[in-house]
């Protein structure tokens, strides 16, 4: 099953003069990212998608103050995005496609994660007092590897740097992001384009673990049935191209399992898996007594009855549950 982000990865690490940017590590942090889970909405633009015109009515009311748990420590991402930038020409219209991996800072297998900026937080002098990466967990930071390409441009953009959400001293948290130094001393004064692409794709990630826990479709893993067996075996043929060798599941948004029973099959202590539908519901049990929407009522997301696993057509599909799901807070 090919990856839907191989033709970037491939352009960016065999583009020789064609790609631009900071690529310092860049081919091991992407060959990381292909065995961690893709999420790809390309087919549409992003604000077109199940999950951007979900963002779009949460963002009035400030979806970001929730920052809602990852379901993924790491991840990689990729979506269309259009908007409007100026050149000499005057204002133009253009149309992305961005992609980005999002690293846990703490890995202990890449020093340059250690390399934290000083001003990461705003009045935060230095970091000394207390442990980096737990702040950054904390406000959901990750390092993201970020590349870009526009509709019409044979280069590929590179970017690197920090992504995370800070406070701005009204309960409130917004994406900020912080360039490596070697982005910023190859970008200059044009790295302010890429740092919007940059948060754009951060916030995308919020919108992504939002509709995950309140959104009508659920996050399905897909992945071949061999792919259990572990990361592929590096080939003499794959040297140097990570892309063909990446055993990270896709991602999907699914609203029922592939179905893999026979019709009419199915009774009340086994039934054919199905979708039960969304509904509210008063949090009235004493074990959420604590809880602050407690005697309240409550949106309870649609949910599969049936297997949360199936093997389908060679694949195996998987739902992807949010953390307070998966720990049945």
């Amino acid at each position: 099953m090919k990856r839907p982000d191989a033709e970037i990865v491939r352009r960016a690490l065999t583009g020789g003069k064609r790609v631009l940017g900071d690529t310092t590590n860049l081919h091991k942090l992407i060959e990381m990212s292909m065995n961690e889970p893709l999420i790809s909405m390309t087919e549409n633009l992003f604000d077109q998608t199940p999950i951007g015109k979900f963002a779009q009515n949460l963002e009035k009311n400030g979806y970001t103050q929730e920052a809602p748990e990852p379901v993924f420590n790491e991840w990689a991402m990729q979506l269309r995005h259009s908007g409007k930038m100026t050149s000499q020409n005057g204002i133009i219209n253009y149309t992305s496609r961005v992609w980005g991996c999002f690293l846990d800072v703490a890995r202990p297998d890449l020093t340059c994660l250690k390399d934290y900026p000083r001003d990461l937080f705003d009045g935060q002098a230095s970091w000394n007092g207390f442990d980096a990466a737990e702040v950054m967990d904390e406000h959901r930071g990750k390092y993201l590897v970020m590349l870009c390409a526009y509709e019409g441009d044979p280069f590929i953009f590179v970017w690197q740097g920090w992504a995370f959400l800070n406070p701005d001293g009204n309960d409130r948290y917004r994406t900020k992001v912080i360039s490596a130094h070697e982005a910023l001393e190859y970008w200059g004064e044009k790295i302010t384009g890429l740092e919007q692409h940059a948060a754009h794709l951060h916030e995308t990630s919020l919108a992504t673990w939002a509709y995950a826990k309140y959104g009508d479709k659920h996050l399905v893993e897909v992945a071949p049935v061999n792919s259990q067996a572990g990361p592929k075996k590096k080939s003499p043929l794959n040297k140097g191209k990570p892309w063909r060798a990446a055993s990270g599941p896709n991602i999907l948004l699914l609203d029922r399992m592939p179905a893999t029973q026979k019709p009419g099959c199915g009774t009340h202590a086994s039934p054919k898996p199905h979708r039960r539908r969304g509904h509210w519901k008063t949090l009235s049990h004493p074990r959420y007594r604590h809880h602050p929407q407690y005697q309240k009522k409550i949106y309870v997301k649609p949910s599969f009855v049936g297997p949360k696993q199936a093997t389908y057509e060679g694949n195996i599909y998987r739902l992807v549950q949010p953390l307070e799901e998966a720990i049945n807070v």
